[in-house]
């Protein structure tokens, strides 16, 4: 820093490499530093920003109901993680290390507390946050983050090469489902293979190119396995290169996204669009704000395994459905726009240190 001596530092994550020393280090070089917020890691302990992994949250910075949430979610029973939670900090910072679950139940409030005060500092100490969703410019304020100290700006794909016209795609036949994205549970694969379990009539075939990043060994890897091993109509295929998705894209009547979190974007929405693709999504967070049901998508209760299983045997019984929704779909916004918004906040942030 001291040598390159930056105007503007652009922080994309909040981790122990990119932490708040990142910020002061960054101010005492002279630079502005701005940070896009991408995920519910920032603030959320759970991660998701999914109150007890059931119901959206409004994300304000709660220590006790934080640290209750968060506990449950590292399966300690709901009525103990209220408790510990309630417990005086004193108290929980007696809890020795190494020691046995119930001890280190009683240590998990300290950590949060201490872990949500640096995350609501970070915030305070950089100098613009990019909110990249508006849940996520929501909680932003919620945290007393001054409105004019954020831009919402939302993501964008590349289209300088632009999918063929889907000629490819099947008329009659199954219902071409596909899933893109990682495996991992708050992505929902597993729950689109336990919706076609209970829809074992629907003349359908769900692809899944699937990003493994467990090694094979994951819950959610083993459940897809099963199912793929159980279901002729679940197919688990290699994940496709970047510069393939939007084309592959193409030759499905529905590109699924199922999410458990709330997502910031997600990419693979746009995408969909950039595919001319309509979007069986569920209807939360970031996938609720793009898709715009029964125009361009469908969206679908999240978490909700025979919601999902109605809405595909529709999709299935009727392909016109699926036809009446891609002629809604249009160009997704592109990368052109968000690198024309972060130009010109840099430009705002930039007068006023040159005068």
């Amino acid at each position: 820093m001291a040598r390159v001596r930056p105007r503007i530092v652009h922080l994309h994550a909040r981790t122990s490499a990119v932490s708040e020393r990142l910020i002061d280090i960054a101010h005492t070089a002279g630079a502005a530093v701005v940070f896009t917020y991408h995920t519910p890691t920032v603030t959320c302990g759970r991660g998701t920003m999914m109150l007890f992994g059931e119901t959206p949250c409004d994300g304000k910075v709660e220590v006790r109901r934080c640290t209750a949430c968060a506990l449950e979610g590292l399966k300690a029973p709901r009525p103990l993680a209220w408790l510990a939670a309630a417990l005086p900090g004193p108290l929980k910072r007696l809890a020795p290390r190494g020691a046995s679950k119930p001890w280190t139940v009683l240590g998990v409030p300290a950590l949060m507390a201490d872990a949500q005060a640096a995350s609501l500092r970070f915030l305070d100490k950089v100098d613009h946050v990019v909110a990249v969703a508006q849940w996520v410019h929501d909680v932003l304020r919620r945290n007393d983050v001054p409105a004019e100290k954020i831009t919402l700006s939302r993501q964008g794909v590349d289209l300088r090469m632009p999918p063929p016209a889907p000629a490819g795609r099947a008329v009659g036949g199954p219902l071409r489902l596909a899933y893109f994205g990682r495996i991992d549970r708050a992505k929902g694969p597993d729950l689109l293979a336990e919706a076609m379990a209970l829809a074992p009539g629907a003349d359908v075939r769900l692809d899944i190119y699937g990003i493994d990043q467990s090694g094979g060994a994951g819950a959610a890897q083993a459940c897809l396995a099963r199912a793929a091993a159980a279901d002729p109509r679940v197919r688990l295929l290699p994940s496709v290169a970047p510069s393939e998705v939007t084309r592959t894209m193409a030759g499905y009547d529905l590109i699924a996204v199922p999410s458990r979190w709330l997502e910031s974007g997600p990419l693979v929405v746009l995408e969909a669009f950039a595919a001319g693709a309509p979007v069986l999504g569920a209807r939360l967070g970031g996938i609720a704000e793009l898709v715009r049901d029964g125009i361009d998508g469908e969206l679908v209760p999240p978490g909700d395994a025979p919601a999902w299983a109605a809405a595909i045997e529709r999709h299935a019984a009727d392909r016109s459905r699926a036809e009446a929704l891609r002629q809604g779909v249009a160009p997704p916004r592109t990368m052109d726009a968000p690198a024309n918004d972060m130009a010109a906040l840099y430009d705002r942030i930039l007068v006023p240190a040159s005068r």
